[in-house]
């Protein structure tokens, strides 16, 4: 986990600070401790694998995600990377071929995307990991919920 989130600060620093800060700071919260036992050094706050057999996305937006953040999108399986699993990020009119092993830092609350099918004799797997940006929120809100903030 800490090497692929190590791409992510490399290549976006600023960002990289600004959710290790959100981290840390959960983390410092004594109900939150076992974050970083699971997961140290990560600066995102969930995961998801699907394991298919053939992860494929429909057309959407990650909208419950950080606006201004990343979410990191990890291709494993074995399928034909030219005839089908494409990435395409629709505002950017983009279609990327993503073989085994390929890594995606998108921004998946603000850029549509999904990923075309592949032939079903093959196979494709996901593993993402993101943040929501509820997180942000709750920390703003004095650790306070949407609903126990408005309600002061």
């Amino acid at each position: 986990l800490t090497s692929l989130a190590g791409l992510f600060r490399n290549w976006f620093p600023q960002l990289w600070d600004h959710y290790v800060e959100m981290h840390q700071a959960v983390c410092s919260k004594e109900e939150y401790r076992y974050i970083d036992i699971l997961a140290p050094r990560c600066p995102f706050f969930a995961m998801s694998q699907n394991f298919g057999p053939q992860a494929v996305s429909v057309r959407h937006k990650d909208i419950k995600n950080l606006v201004s953040g990343l979410c990191l999108i990890f291709v494993l399986g074995l399928f034909c990377h030219q005839n089908g699993g494409h990435v395409v990020l629709h505002e950017a009119k983009v279609l990327l071929e993503a073989p085994w092993g390929t890594i995606l830092l998108i921004p998946s609350a603000l850029v549509t995307h999904e990923n075309l099918k592949i032939l079903e004799s093959e196979q494709r797997y996901v593993f993402t990991m993101y943040s929501a940006g509820g997180i942000w929120r709750y920390r703003d809100h004095g650790w306070m919920t949407d609903i126990e903030y408005a309600g002061l």
